[in-house]
């Protein structure tokens, strides 16, 4: 089951945003804090353009977060990317993944959005991930760069 998420669901996904912190090689020494994850979704499930979604009954399965905007040099397109797609381990293998993802792209669509953008940004299982973009009909459509710029 795929649903919007709601306040009550605030302390699993503090848990799942730990979780996926410490899972990412690429958000290593990030710190999760409680207050820093309620106050972003709590204005997140507030905002019309953004999309946060929960999978599972119960206990939660997993979380995708992103949004929807005109693309910034054309003011009748919209454009949609994911801020994170996250599935615990224990509920890997399934298909929250690939429904968390058509959810995303159904509200994409009724908020009329042209184009979706996914990455992979935590460095773990970068190309399997991908792989599985791709046979979802996905195509690789750049890459993505970091440098460390603070303390």
């Amino acid at each position: 089951m795929i649903r919007a998420a709601r306040v009550d669901d605030l302390p699993a996904l503090c848990d799942m945003a730990r979780a996926m912190v410490a899972e990412a090689p690429e958000f290593a020494g990030l710190e999760v804090t409680d207050a820093g994850v309620r106050s972003t979704l709590e204005g997140w499930l507030r905002l019309d353009g953004t999309f946060v979604s929960v999978a599972g009954d119960g206990s939660l399965a997993g979380v995708a977060i992103g949004w929807v905007a005109p693309f910034w040099f054309a003011t009748r397109a919209q454009e949609a990317g994911e801020l994170a797609i996250y599935v615990r381990p224990e509920h890997r293998g399934g298909n929250h993944m690939k429904r968390l993802v058509a959810a995303l792209e159904a509200w994409a669509r009724e908020k009329g959005a042209e184009r979706i953008t996914l990455g992979v940004s935590t460095g773990r299982k970068t190309e399997a991930v991908a792989k599985l973009y791709e046979r979802m009909g996905y195509r690789r459509a750049g890459v993505t760069l970091v440098r460390d710029i603070g303390p």
